[in-house]
């Protein structure tokens, strides 16, 4: 759904909430898509997946998967409705969203930097594993993947009044919004080196994700 007919539907409901990224927020893309890549491209040395999301946190960044082959392999596995269904859940998501859902916040949305084409792969895989209902909005065909985190920013401040903030992994999210947003951004999981979090709030997991919404809640704010 684009986010002009999602804001009107919001507006007719009288419903605020939150929302969810997915890639590596709840779903453990990290794991997969970094073994995937090294089966296909090893690297001297032989790193596990983990160390080298610990380094470099995004596929992008590793020095030795910028070739045309790899980056073609990169795209394939980000537009397969197939591949989508079949990435883990990052550990306690699933109760972790349950719990801030019922008790705290209604989950009203994923906003996610994935490709419009994996939309149907995306609602299948968050029904196969039991999240709450709402509307996945994905990256539009002419943005690019590099300015993901300028279309983000830019939904969220259309629909700041209704989405009142978002659970995303990606520091650099934050740095897009403007000054003038007043809504939540909670920084999910392992970030590479230290950030800026005078625009965000740190979940190190989803263990731990319920006190810190319940302590910064935007619908109680």
């Amino acid at each position: 759904m684009d986010q002009v007919s999602f804001l009107e539907q919001l507006i007719s409901k009288g419903l605020k909430g939150i929302a969810l990224d997915i890639d590596e927020t709840i779903s453990d893309t990290g794991i997969d898509f970094f073994s995937r890549l090294l089966k296909e491209f090893p690297i001297v040395g032989n790193p596990t997946p983990k160390e080298l999301i610990q380094t470099y946190k995004f596929t992008e960044a590793v020095p030795e998967w910028q070739t045309e082959e790899a980056k073609r392999f990169m795209n394939e596995y980000r537009t397969s409705n197939k591949i989508q269904r079949t990435i883990q859940v990052m550990p306690g998501a699933t109760e972790g969203v349950k719990s801030i859902h019922s008790d705290l916040i209604p989950v009203i949305a994923y906003i996610t930097a994935r490709p419009t084409i994996v939309t149907r792969g995306t609602e299948q895989w968050l029904n196969d594993n039991r999240f709450p209902q709402a509307t996945v909005i994905t990256r539009p065909d002419n943005i690019p993947h590099a300015q993901a985190n300028l279309w983000k920013a830019s939904v969220l401040y259309y629909l700041r009044n209704q989405v009142l903030g978002i659970v995303d992994d990606n520091q650099g999210l934050q740095t897009e919004l403007p000054d003038k947003y007043e809504g939540k951004v909670f920084l999910f999981g392992i970030q590479p080196q230290e950030v800026d979090l005078s625009k965000a709030l740190r979940i190190p997991t989803w263990q731990e994700a319920y006190q810190i919404v319940k302590e910064h809640n935007p619908l109680q704010q």
